[in-house]
């Protein structure tokens, strides 16, 4: 008994991490999942799609852009899980406290779409949505390699500046 008690009381904390750190990855996955059908949506209607996000709220969904014809069907509503929480970039293109994704009907991504949307759970453990490298998409990117990234950046800015 007191060897059961023991082992549990290192499996439990372990799998509580386990747990929360599975509810983020599949709450990552979810939203680079509704990126990709936004991007997919904007070219089969033929209308600029916007994924809106809603920090405040911990909401984010699909639309048309502001002043393209509504659909009947809401494409998407979705409120984070609450344990997750959602962050952007300072964003030049945003709506009030809304934060707006914008997807072409060619495909591409708008100007000034945010680069990067962190989600972290209660335990500040950190995924990014980030532009991929070449900047026609988004990915996932873990802390070490969102830091490598923003490192490449930063040397690329500077060397362009001399």
């Amino acid at each position: 008994m007191l060897l059961l008690a023991v082992v549990l009381a290192f499996a439990v904390p372990s799998l509580s991490r386990f747990t929360g750190q599975r509810v983020l990855e599949d709450e990552t996955n979810r939203f680079l999942s509704l990126i990709r059908f936004a991007r997919s949506e904007a070219a089969s209607v033929g209308l600029p799609m916007m994924l809106w996000i809603d920090p405040q709220a911990q909401r984010y969904g699909i639309e048309p852009l502001t002043g393209y014809p509504p659909r009947e069907d809401s494409l998407f509503d979705h409120e984070l899980h609450r344990d997750i929480t959602l962050k952007v970039d300072e964003s030049p293109y945003s709506t009030g406290s809304q934060i707006q994704l914008v997807f072409l009907p060619d495909g591409t991504l708008g100007d000034q779409t945010p680069v990067t949307v962190v989600l972290e759970d209660q335990d500040e453990h950190r995924l990014y949505v980030s532009r991929s490298e070449n900047g026609l998409t988004y990915e996932i990117l873990r802390p070490d390699d969102y830091a490598l990234r923003r490192e490449q950046e930063l040397r690329t800015q500077t060397s362009m500046r001399r």
